[in-house]
């Protein structure tokens, strides 16, 4: 009869063992399961907002990139200021390029403001045109070329005017009045009260 006793016994200390494992499993462990696959699922979702948040500051580095080259061509094709010395220079490579010469080349500073023109190295307000005259002998497809060359040069430039002209001999010019253009620099509104 000992050994039913013990037997009941140790069935009894096996089924409270079980009681108690599984209260302390429903009170203590699953709440800190359910806590913590909570707290699981907010940092995936962070982590999501944060991927998301780097793919669109990248984007944002590519476009600035994009942006600063294209910031880069402007400043080449409008420079600063006025720069006489640099438009003959790309008038004359374009020339060459186009198996011509100038002869002759008058460049001035168009100011809009005042009655008469300044003169080439005056100091003048950034985004005043400077006006290029020439005249220049040569065939009708090399003055063509030089007139296209100068539509794709990497200087912005506007032909005003345009004549073809034949002398006495039979000798082709071509006449042009250009105006190239600098950047106008933005205003400080500290400087400008």
């Amino acid at each position: 009869m000992k050994k039913t006793n013990n037997s009941a016994a140790a069935n009894i200390l096996a089924i409270l063992f079980t009681i108690v494992m599984f209260l302390l499993v429903w009170k203590v462990i699953l709440p800190g399961y359910s806590t913590n696959k909570a707290n699981m699922a907010r940092l995936d979702q962070e982590i999501a907002q944060a991927q998301a948040k780097k793919a669109s500051l990248d984007q944002a580095k590519l476009d600035l990139g994009s942006i600063d080259a294209a910031y880069k061509a402007i400043t080449v094709s409008v420079s600063d200021e006025p720069d006489e010395a640099n438009i003959i220079a790309e008038m004359e490579a374009i020339a060459l390029k186009n198996g011509i010469q100038i002869p002759s080349m008058t460049l001035s500073i168009v100011d809009a403001t005042a009655a008469a023109t300044p003169e080439v190295g005056a100091v003048v307000t950034p985004g005043t045109p400077v006006k290029i005259t020439l005249s220049i002998p040569g065939t009708f497809e090399k003055l063509n070329g030089f007139v296209s060359a100068l539509e794709k040069s990497v200087k912005f430039m506007n032909i005003k005017s345009m004549t073809y002209s034949i002398d006495d001999e039979g000798v082709l010019s071509l006449s042009l009045e250009i105006e190239a253009y600098s950047r106008v620099q933005p205003v400080d509104p500290a400087l400008a009260s």
